[in-house]
């Protein structure tokens, strides 16, 4: 899990039955932002800080709405996107050795 959590931008963890919440302590020890339902194995392990909301009632737009905002204001989580995007061996290749390569730089 810790490799798939390396590549994630967020834990998205809609569970309504659940025993304990690892998946939530896991997310929290590589610095993953949490959503989860909000029931009470997962406030026992995220406690105050992830973000919850009611996979019964909230409207799914509501719920990628508050995923999105939060993501989006989250310098953690860009950053991580923003890494992972434009520090890849492809992207430098292409933007950087190609145009050494082809004299274009």
């Amino acid at each position: 899990m810790a490799n798939l959590f390396q590549i994630a931008d967020a834990l998205f963890f809609p569970s309504t039955q659940e025993g304990f919440g690892i998946p939530v302590l896991e997310a929290g020890l590589t610095g993953l932002p949490v959503f989860c339902s909000d029931i009470p194995p997962f406030r026992h392990t995220g406690g105050d800080d992830v973000t919850y909301f009611d996979p019964h009632h909230d409207a799914p737009e509501r719920i990628a709405a508050q995923v999105r905002d939060q993501l989006a204001a989250d310098q953690r989580a860009r950053l991580r996107v923003r890494v992972r995007q434009s520090y890849t061996w492809q992207h430098l290749i292409r933007t950087h050795l190609v145009p050494l390569m082809e004299g274009t730089c």
